[in-house]
């Protein structure tokens, strides 16, 4: 009787040696992660610069700003799954948060992060798949003349499942979509959708510039952000992306990378160029902080929010770095859009504050705890520097 115990014991031992050893691994390889060196110059702005837009109870996720200075944002995911009634994209008017288009159409979205206003005056969201598999990613584009939705369309299964941010070509045909990957499962990629013919191709899967580094972001105590409960460091693929204004790059980076990358826009636009030789076009810009959003300004500066040092940076087309503005108050700058007479808007997700160890939203009483959260702007207004 006492044989049947031991094997009971001797495999409960292998079992637990087992785990340990998977933990281990696991630990060693995505959650050792080293601290990242702070990029970046002294402040060209003072905190005066910086305006409050919008004082919010929910953490928001991105902004889009219209030419005409209209303000479009969202509730980032992690942080909640909206307001009480479920409400989860807005119009700023007249200062209050609206929902947009209108409250039906919030029952449509569930987990909203890009947005993009483009040249056709169209508002466009991304709202990535759910990680259970009950549904695919969504991508949604509302005329801002009738506020009417224009364009709509369901990434096939697979494609686009962590899709981040969204850019649009400036003849509004082509969507590029950064999709960030799962953490080390699953690989990051860029998606290019045309919108005449539906189809969608996956570009640059698992590049290298498209793919983390084992930098540990860090919070404002100098605390790593991690989940399940130190095991694996937060870790982001490609997020932002944007396109210069002229239409000839595509510049986009991970969060948890040093470099800024770029690349023809014609040719990640062209079918018949294969990953090989789409790979060797790719180049490096320039050292970036570990960022989230993007954006470029007329003069072709990419500007980057800066996820750890409450700053928002810019870098030249020739890979120069530079701070514009710090301030405490920002957590985690996230997404970021230009406004009309060169204001520059951005949100402060402040996902470092309330991050749950298994990446949920958490709850009321913890978003309680960290607010209130914030839409930020300043004007770029220094002579001399470009896009003022």
């Amino acid at each position: 009787m006492k044989r049947p115990g031991r094997i009971v014991l001797f495999a409960s031992v292998i079992v637990f040696g087992l785990v340990l050893v998977l933990l281990i691994l696991v630990k060693s390889t995505m959650g050792s992660g080293k601290p990242y060196l702070v990029v970046g110059t002294e402040p060209l702005f003072d905190g005066d610069a910086l305006e409050v837009v919008a004082e919010l109870p929910l953490p928001p996720g991105n902004v889009a700003v219209s030419r005409t200075g209209r303000v479009f944002f969202n509730y980032h995911y992690l942080g909640s799954d909206g307001d009480a009634e479920g409400n989860t994209v807005f119009e700023l008017v007249d200062g209050v948060a609206q929902p947009y288009p209108d409250r039906a159409f919030q029952d449509v979205f569930r987990t909203t992060l890009g947005m993009l206003i483009d040249r056709q005056n169209r508002l466009w969201v991304v709202d990535p798949a759910a990680i259970d598999g009950s549904r695919n990613t969504a991508l949604y584009a509302f005329d801002l003349d009738t506020d009417e939705l224009a364009f709509s369309f369901t990434f096939p299964d697979n494609d686009a499942d962590f899709a981040q941010d969204v850019q649009v070509t400036a003849d509004g045909r082509y969507v590029i979509a950064a999709d960030t990957g799962l953490f080390g499962f699953i690989p990051p990629k860029l998606l290019v959708l045309d919108t005449e013919t539906l189809d969608v191709r996956v570009v640059l899967e698992g590049h290298e510039s498209v793919t983390t580094q084992p930098w540990r972001i860090r919070r404002q105590d100098g605390s790593g952000v991690s989940v399940f409960w130190g095991l694996i460091d937060w870790q982001a693929g490609v997020d932002g992306i944007t396109i210069s204004p002229d239409g000839r790059r595509l510049s986009y980076g991970a969060i948890n990378h040093d470099t800024l990358y770029r690349v023809p826009l014609e040719a990640l636009l062209d079918p018949d160029l294969n990953e090989p030789a789409l790979a060797a076009l790719v180049e490096p810009v320039g050292t970036k902080p570990l960022s989230d959003g993007l954006s470029s300004d007329l003069d072709g500066n990419v500007y980057i929010t800066d996820v750890e040092n409450s700053t928002i940076a810019r870098m030249t087309p020739d890979g120069e770095l530079v701070t514009l503005v710090r301030d405490p108050r920002i957590r985690w700058a996230d997404g970021i859009s230009f406004g009309p007479e060169n204001t520059v808007y951005f949100t402060d997700s402040a996902i470092s504050a309330y991050l749950t160890n298994t990446a949920d939203p958490p709850s009321r009483e913890v978003l309680q705890e960290h607010a209130p959260y914030h839409i930020f702007r300043f004007t770029n207004d220094i002579p001399g520097i470009p896009g003022s």
